[in-house]
């Protein structure tokens, strides 16, 4: 295992798995808020015979790997060129990966696809796809969208104006219980049990949330998805016990329209599917690897 130190121009990652070589096929995993690098340890080991595997997380989120995070964070943009300089040190230019992200790292993921579409093979996306509050939810749900993300959102504000323990208390006034999006996680991963402890809570990092209502403000109100290449074959996986959903109907019927053993899972749990349901997923996504590969062998 090597750990690779971040710099502001590369994402916190853990390398693991078969040594890096020629024929070695690379699996990256990316977690989103709260997580850090250690979200898909129990997933990523099950794959360590077969793939070289990089675990990582969004900058400034890692506590092994420290990163300081700027006033006003980093912007959509500036994220995913660091994931693409993160792959390419770590595995080279040309090499073609597939990527395995949750959260915001299934954002960052699509938005990694759209813009690199030639250096990705298949791409595996954890309880969140292309959705709008304002084009694809009911109100109510779009109303508890809106809430947690404003609320983040306001906090990180707080904090890049200079009041940062303003933000963290308004954070923890919210009722995640009674209006939060996931009531229901009885298993999360390391960082986000620690997250919300008076040691661990750290409001720098909800940075995401800001540029969620910046990119809606240059959208006219809708939330701007990056378009998923049509030669990227895509599985999604999300939770069913949840308040609202991270996706669109829409997201998954096209899945189905496609050829390419693109599809959609729900799974009996919660967001954190890594966390709840690790051997549920690591069969799902072996069988979608394998699936490619017959394909494109034949």
């Amino acid at each position: 295992r090597r750990r690779k130190q971040a710099t502001r121009m590369l994402l916190p990652s853990v390398a693991s798995g078969r040594p890096l070589s020629a024929s070695t096929p690379v699996l990256v995993f990316i977690s989103g808020w709260p997580d850090d690098e250690r979200s898909f340890a129990e997933v990523a080991k099950q794959f360590g015979d077969d793939y070289h595997t990089l675990s990582m997380c969004l900058p400034g989120y890692s506590e092994n790997i420290p990163q300081k995070i700027p006033r006003w964070g980093y912007s959509f943009e500036a994220v995913t060129k660091m994931l693409r300089e993160t792959i390419k040190d770590q595995v080279g230019e040309d090499r073609r990966v597939t990527l395995v992200g949750h959260d915001w790292g299934a954002y960052f993921c699509f938005a990694y696809a759209e813009k690199y579409p030639s250096t990705v093979d298949k791409f595996v996306s954890l309880d969140v796809g292309p959705y709008s509050p304002t084009k694809d939810m009911a109100f109510k749900d779009a109303a508890v969208d809106f809430l947690y993300k404003g609320c983040l959102a306001l906090g990180f504000v707080l904090r890049a104006l200079g009041f940062p323990t303003a933000g963290a208390f308004l954070v923890s006034l919210f009722p995640w219980k009674l209006l939060g999006p996931c009531p229901n996680e009885p298993k999360v991963p390391e960082r986000t049990k620690t997250f919300f402890t008076p040691k661990g809570f750290n409001i720098a990092t909800c940075y995401p949330y800001l540029y969620v209502f910046a990119n809606m403000a240059a959208h006219k109100g809708t939330f701007d998805w990056p378009v998923l290449p049509k030669n990227v074959p895509i599985l999604f996986i999300h939770g069913t016990k949840k308040r609202i959903n991270f996706h669109s109907p829409a997201f998954v019927a096209s899945l189905q329209q496609r050829n390419d053993h693109s599809k959609a899972i729900p799974y009996d749990c919660g967001h954190f599917i890594q966390a709840q349901k690790p051997n549920d997923l690591v069969r799902d996504i072996k069988a979608f690897l394998e699936d490619d590969h017959q394909k494109s062998s034949s």
